[in-house]
């Protein structure tokens, strides 16, 4: 009796520990819908930050920087967001989604770091940009002035290329780089003018040739290489977090069916 006792109880506790397994890992219908709720709030998150750091893109304001603090920290809400995701049963549970949101989480780790390199970015960009479309006020009554002032220019510039020439997005580090060397050399032709002290040039002189000469040197520098749109664009599409959500929340569609 004794052992018939203990044999009976023992299989209780068996099929209680096999219902409680399987209370633990089955995955609902609401656990899925749950897990898929909170992929389409990361979705419409996702969407919000890229619009509003394109419209910073776009903007013409000099505190743009603001906006960039912003971006930042919704991205931040969007990462403890997608941590928050690992949570759910869904995801713990269930195999498909998982391997689904294992892809996300390396999809995301490369949108965070593109991102986090254009909030860096972007604000430098865009004072390069302004400093170096300045141009002193030219007075022909006193030239020596205006040149000693366009090196000056010229000089603020190459720092500000050579600042973002340190930007770990290759498109503009690129462009940075550039637009430095062309600052560079006009600044060398310049102060070459302005040794030349040219605010008395007799037509004709050697010191008029040689201002004639350097005027056409400057000139004639290299173009400035352009921003690369296409690598942009591409660096973009490589960051694009949308096709991982969208294999994410297309499984977890199927699993709630």
């Amino acid at each position: 009796m004794p052992v018939i006792i203990i044999g009976a109880v023992a299989a209780i506790v068996v099929i209680a520990l096999v219902a409680v397994l399987f209370v633990t890992n089955h995955v609902s219908r609401s656990d899925y819908k749950e897990a898929q709720s909170q992929v389409e709030a990361l979705e419409k998150s996702y969407n919000a930050i890229n619009e509003e750091l394109s419209s910073a893109l776009y903007s013409e304001d000099n505190d743009s920087a603001y906006t960039y603090r912003k971006v930042q920290k919704k991205l931040n809400t969007f990462k403890q967001d997608s941590d928050g995701l690992a949570a759910l049963k869904a995801v713990k549970k269930d195999k498909d989604v998982n391997e689904k949101y294992q892809l996300y989480t390396q999809s995301y780790a490369k949108y965070e770091k593109y991102v986090g390199g254009l909030t860096q970015t972007l604000p430098v960009y865009m004072k390069m940009a302004q400093t170096c479309t300045k141009l002193p006020d030219f007075d022909y009554s006193d030239m020596s002035s205006y040149y000693r002032e366009y090196s000056k220019i010229l000089g603020e510039c190459s720092t500000a290329a050579g600042d973002l020439a340190q930007s770990s997005i290759k498109s503009y580090a690129d462009y940075g780089k550039s637009m430095r060397n062309h600052a560079e050399d006009a600044k060398d032709i310049v102060d070459e003018i302005v040794e030349l002290d040219v605010s008395n040039l007799e037509y004709g002189s050697s010191k008029y040739k040689k201002f004639r000469q350097l005027s056409n040197d400057l000139t004639e520098l290299d173009d400035i290489k352009s921003l690369d749109t296409n690598t942009l664009e591409q660096e973009a599409n490589d960051a694009d977090l949308s096709k991982a959500l969208t294999s994410l929340d297309e499984t977890l569609s199927e699993k709630i069916k």
